[in-house]
């Protein structure tokens, strides 16, 4: 119900909006209606003179139901075709000819609600000459006023268009008007509530005039209860069912629902009324197997509290800003995680919407695909109590325009891609956006008076098709990617992404080799060279130290931990520590498992034997006449080992002296202050090897420092050679 993205098949994908009708309520209302939503595709609150639209929202059913929209020459003209779905908290409704941008008006009875924007193209829709018509049925005999409604698929992932609606004759049948082609096009039959019939959906397949007739099943009843978070009834919910085709009810005034739904598995999305202070469920629905079993009890359904934030969008307009209505608002945690509640600004641009009590959030603010202004993002608290958070000030945009395909040799367009840009000199999220069933795309940009420095960069979300994220122009990392100037409200054109296959890479960060499980690690992964940022980061590790990131390129990879806790490395595959890699290529749509990380503690700086004091000072000799063997000794009462930790050597060259490049060593010589036995050989072309003895940290540590040299200074800094390891 709330849902941006909506897929157009025969099981209607979550958020599918109801396309229903029923008969008109037989008893008055005395609330006041509440407009919710207009539209329901991702252009809402938009419509086209002699077309059909959709209003969701609250205290529809009434003895008369007129709709009202500001007119051509001022004043305002009623709808000549007024559907109320009784029950379902909808209308369904024809704007008038003379129609124009304004505002729109459900009256009800005696009452009136408050004005709603709405947009209208003038040009007259025509909805083709063309027929589908037939009868809906049950048990044989047809079943009158049942809503029948012809629906255009949207082709940006994110809805169906209302095309044409009509209801059943006395004797079950009905017409619709269509161009005649098209495979885009789908039907929605759906009866009164108090028909007890479940309704059904179906794919136009034809060209011309059309016979489509429908036999509607009793299905399950599912009934089911929605309470307030203290436990009362909760009215004017809103219900809705998404598979096999789709319902949606309001609650009663006792919180109670009842619907009929063909057998299957089910999706159900529930909200509060408009301005209630309650959380929805969660905003991608909630899963249900609708058994055959009649009726079909789904319980109590409690909403949770929290914290009620409110506030007014406006646009950037002068001098007199206007209010921005039907934008998307939603809620995630400001430092990562699905989003977990959603609504809808009203038709004055204010907006109310539960968050967590005690959690920082994300506030993510959409408008209109194809709208001037832009879309937002922001953080915001903690909170405990109730907050206002004031006026948000949307700008207009300028756009970024293109297309997104495979890299085939035939490209084939990529429908319901996600697209971001995020500024190319500080990284500020700018936009995000998904691209249309023929690949095609629209970022919209927040540079009006000002010309923006840009990244574009295709990211897919929760998505399993075997495709690496790519940045614009087929560039790997999204910090270096081609800039894109974005000038005011002007568009960039021809932004084109042909993806590459990408692959996956999963594994487990403990402490150290084979220790304690580490949660909340983000793996990070590069090419091993240089760069200002990486392809890795999230999802981070659960609370087994599991990971997986997915959408790489396929290519030779450096995978190691970005953020360990305090005193522990940063550890890379396998038994590394970051910059040394073991170095791992992800295979294309397939997942590289066992890329695990081991942490190691990162002791503070400890004292090595330097020859000053002691009973012996260091010395190594060979024992033949290539320096392959030799017998050392050092000092070991100076400054003992910790515990049971070795010493161990590091050798280098002459032509390496100087910046301490090391070209072998020997690990865990003992403790007893002697070794005997094989030394890293002088390599051809160099004279003489050098060395240092340091302490390793004992297990699960990395080794001790490079020792101090001649100004009892540490030798190397703070870096560790990583060439040696308790493990």
């Amino acid at each position: 119900m709330l849902s941006r993205k909506i897929s157009f098949r025969q099981s209607a994908a979550p958020g599918f909006l109801a396309i229903v009708l029923g008969l008109f309520s037989l008893g008055a209302w005395a609330a006041i209606p509440v407009i919710r939503d207009i539209g329901m595709d991702a252009n809402k609150n938009n419509g086209q003179a002699n077309g059909w639209i959709t209003m969701e929202g609250e205290n529809f059913d009434g003895t008369t139901t007129n709709v009202l929209f500001t007119a051509s020459g001022g004043g305002t003209v009623a709808s000549p075709n007024v559907y109320v779905s009784t029950g379902r908290g909808m209308i369904f409704c024809k704007v008038p000819t003379n129609a124009v941008t304004g505002s729109i008006w459900v009256n009800v009875d005696a009452s009136q609600s408050s004005a709603y924007p709405l947009n209208v193209n003038t040009t007259l829709f025509d909805p083709g000459a063309n027929t589908i018509s037939g009868q809906v049925t049950s048990s044989g005999i047809g079943v009158p006023n049942v809503g029948v409604a012809l629906l255009a698929q949207g082709n940006c992932g994110h809805g169906v268009g209302f095309y044409y609606v009509a209801k059943t004759d006395a004797s079950g049948y009905y017409t619709l008007y269509w161009p005649g082609s098209g495979t885009n096009f789908m039907i929605i039959a759906l009866p009164p509530l108090s028909a007890g019939l479940a309704g059904t959906m179906w794919q136009v397949s034809g060209t011309g005039d059309l016979t489509q007739n429908f036999a509607l099943a009793a299905g399950t009843t599912v009934t089911g209860t929605v309470q307030n978070p203290s436990g009362g009834a909760l009215q004017n919910a809103h219900v809705s069912f998404d598979g096999n085709g789709h319902d949606q009810l309001v609650t009663d005034s006792s919180g109670n629902f009842s619907v009929h739904l063909v057998p299957g598995n089910w999706t159900m999305y529930l909200n509060p009324p408009v301005g209630y202070h309650a959380m929805g469920l969660d905003p991608n629905g909630v899963s249900i197997a609708v058994s055959s079993s009649s009726p079909y009890s789904l319980g109590t359904i409690k909403l949770n509290g929290g914290v009620w934030i409110s506030g007014i969008l406006q646009d950037d307009t002068t001098p007199t800003a206007q209010r921005v209505a039907a934008a998307d608002i939603m809620v995630n945690p400001q430092y990562g995680g699905n989003t977990y509640n959603e609504n809808y600004s009203l038709g004055d641009g204010t907006f109310g919407i539960m968050v967590q009590s005690g959690q920082a959030f994300q506030l993510n603010i959409q408008t209109a695909r194809k709208g001037p202004l832009v879309d937002w993002q922001g953080n915001y608290g903690p909170y405990t109590s109730d907050t206002n958070i004031g006026t948000i000030t949307l700008g207009h945009a300028g756009f970024i325009t293109g297309t997104v395909t495979d890299d085939s040799a035939s490209p084939n367009p990529l429908s319901d891609v996600g697209l971001t840009a995020q500024r190319s000199d500080n990284g500020t999220y700018l936009a995000y956006t998904n691209s249309c069933s023929d690949g095609s795309y629209i970022l919209k940009v927040p540079s009006a008076g000002t010309t923006v420095p840009v990244f574009a960069e295709v990211q897919f979300y929760n998505d399993s098709r075997p495709y690496a994220n790519q940045t614009y122009n087929n560039k790997n990392f999204p910090c270096e990617g081609n800039v894109l100037n974005v000038s005011g409200t002007s568009t960039v054109s021809g932004i084109n992404f042909a993806l590459h296959p990408g692959g996956s890479i999963s594994g487990q960060v403990t402490y150290y080799s084979g220790g304690a499980p580490v949660p909340n690690m983000n793996g990070q992964v590069d090419d091993g060279e240089t760069h200002n940022c990486t392809l890795g980061g999230w999802p981070p590790t659960d609370s087994g130290g599991n990971y997986q990131l997915d959408h790489l390129p396929i290519m030779s990879s450096r995978v190691w931990v970005g953020n360990p806790p305090t005193n522990y490395s940063r550890g890379s595959y396998i038994n590394k520590i970051f910059p040394d890699y073991t170095p791992v290529t992800p295979v294309a749509g397939t997942v590289t498992s066992g890329v695990n990380i081991p942490l190691w503690m990162v002791q503070p700086l400890r004292p090595v034997p330097n020859g000053s004091s002691g009973t012996q000072a260091g010395k190594i000799s060979k024992l033949n006449s290539d320096g392959s063997l030799v017998s050392a000794t050092w000092d070991v009462t100076s400054c003992p080992p910790p515990g049971n930790a070795n010493y161990s050597l590091l050798a280098g060259v002459g032509s390496t002296l100087s910046s301490y490049g090391l070209v072998g060593s020997l690990c865990d010589i003992g403790t007893s202050g002697t070794y005997t036995g094989p030394m890293v050989a002088v390599p051809s072309g160099e004279r003489f090897i050098w060395f240092v003895l340091v302490q390793t940290g004992g297990q699960g540590q990395t080794e001790s420092s490079w020792g101090q040299n001649s100004s009892l200074q540490e030798r190397n800094g703070s870096n560790a050679s990583n060439q040696c390891q308790d493990v």
